[in-house]
């Protein structure tokens, strides 16, 4: 099979898992189980180059990707949500192993000089977004680079630069395979810096489009965060190419943060191709390296029918009930619960409908495996509670009750009638052995005994007597993390 492929081209794809609605609400997409139909839907997004059903390498090299950078779990991935995610955990166009230099990750060129000129043509059409924002989150995302490199950028109002930057609709001019699909698909591309092989150019060369259709936003987990994605794609369009590391700016599958970063293993890259920069800028914080499973205090953690996520961050860690001593896998959250926060206080699954309930602050989040219900976050208080956040909680079976855990105080919550119980809050010590301020709590047994975790130690409580069974504390890496 021959393969033509415009590899001048980098792009991000798809990764809403959920569509924004004009109410503002996040509309859930249709059920898939239909394996060609899986087939289909991953070669309509750009996943296989050539014959969705073609056996060659080509084919059996993307499915290895796909499982490095996915893998999400099997109760899940049959969701058409989930497949658009792992159909677009990569641009559309496959990596080329001569654009790697050691651990940077390059696409092969740069630019000659490093003032490189930039002009936008337009701005998208929107009631919420004014222009003057608009042009103001597109130079601060270069000068997100500019800041940790010897790049300098300027502006151009009219004729040609280097980086022509515009909103467009449909077929825009660069190839059918290239046009846009409205809100919900391609979210922007990214064309690369001319290289050796053509050095006069093709005209296109550095330039960024971004979906004019797309529900643009800045603060927000909702909709498709400009500035994040603006970032993203200018990186290509200086010449660095995807990595495989989720806490880096160039990872294929961006993930809203309150607190963007910028990951050393960025500015190596851009630093490789443009030098440091000439005098001290004011910069975005250094990104936090990948969280260590074996030397970790977690956020919380969850019990979704066989599986056990672990969260840390905006990172989730993920094993199955049964692998005891096996490593966990590591995902991004947001991969599998599109919208939530960077940080999980509590979760729990709740038991008479198999729901998801994840708190962070004074908010909770209910979701229907991976989709999240209209409507949320919702504050809190629905709950009665008297407090602005939760330590931990756990749906515990004997009692048919939900408990919740804040500093040396618990409560007890009836999901039937959606009140707490009278008589609360009471003190964590009723819970003889368990430490006050828990980080997690989890009714992970069959028998009905909860795990109460802090710090790196974890509490076995007994349903039977009480109380903490004896041999306890113990250690969450070496028992849990397969440390």
């Amino acid at each position: 099979m021959v393969i033509q492929l415009d590899w001048r081209l980098l792009c991000v794809v798809l990764f809403t898992v959920l569509l924004p609605t004009e109410a503002g609400h996040l509309q859930p997409l249709a059920r898939i189980w239909d394996f060609q139909q899986t087939l289909a839907l991953l070669n309509n997004y750009g996943y296989f180059v050539g014959n969705a059903t073609d056996s060659g390498g080509a084919r059996r090299e993307r499915e290895g990707r796909l499982r490095i950078l996915r893998d999400p779990t099997e109760e899940l991935q049959q969701d058409q949500n989930m497949i658009k995610v792992m159909a677009n955990s990569e641009s559309a166009w496959p990596d080329f192993p001569y654009g790697r230099t050691g651990q940077l990750s390059l696409s092969g060129t740069k630019w000659k000089n490093k003032d490189v000129s930039f002009r936008i043509m337009n701005y998208p059409s929107s009631d919420h977004l004014d222009d003057a924002i608009v042009h103001q989150v597109l130079v601060d995302a270069l000068e997100v680079w500019a800041n940790v490199s010897g790049l300098r950028f300027v502006e151009r109002t009219s004729g040609d630069a280097d980086i022509m930057i515009k909103f467009a609709r449909g077929n825009h001019g660069d190839g059918k395979a290239n046009q846009f699909e409205g809100p919900g698909g391609e979210y922007a591309h990214a064309f690369q810096p001319p290289g050796l092989d053509w050095p006069d150019g093709y005209g296109d060369d550095g330039d960024v489009h971004f979906d004019a259709d797309e529900y643009w936003t800045l603060r927000s987990p909702r909709g498709v965060n400009l500035f994040q994605i603006a970032v993203h794609e200018f990186g290509h369009a200086l010449g660095l190419s995807h990595t495989d590391d989720p806490s880096t700016i160039m990872f294929p599958f961006p993930v809203f943060r309150n607190d963007f970063c910028v990951h050393p293993d960025d500015v190596r890259a851009i630093q490789s191709l443009y030098d440091e920069p000439e005098k001290s800028s004011p910069s975005l914080p250094r990104c936090n390296s990948l969280p260590d499973p074996c030397a970790s205090e977690f956020d919380s953690i969850l019990h979704f029918r066989s599986e056990l996520f672990v969260f840390k961050g905006i990172y989730t860690f993920r094993r199955h009930m049964w692998e005891h001593g096996a490593e966990p896998k590591l995902l991004i959250t947001q991969q599998v619960w599109r919208g939530l926060p960077d940080k999980i206080d509590a979760a729990y699954t709740r038991p008479q409908d198999d729901k998801i309930i994840f708190f962070s602050g004074a908010q909770y989040w209910l979701f229907d495996g991976a989709n999240m219900a209209p409507g949320f976050p919702r504050p809190i208080s629905d709950f009665g509670l008297p407090t602005d956040d939760v330590d931990a909680a756990v749906a515990w079976r004997p009692t048919k009750k939900t408990y919740f855990f804040k500093g040396d105080l618990y409560w007890r919550y009836n999901e039937e009638t959606k009140t707490l119980d009278p008589g609360y809050p009471r003190p964590v010590s009723m819970w003889h052995g368990v430490p006050s301020s828990p980080d997690c709590a989890s009714d992970l047994g069959e028998d009905g005994e909860v795990y109460f975790f802090r710090g790196r130690n974890y509490w076995k409580y007994s349903s039977h007597h009480l109380k903490v069974k004896r041999g306890y504390p113990r250690s969450i890496a070496e028992d849990w993390m397969g440390c």
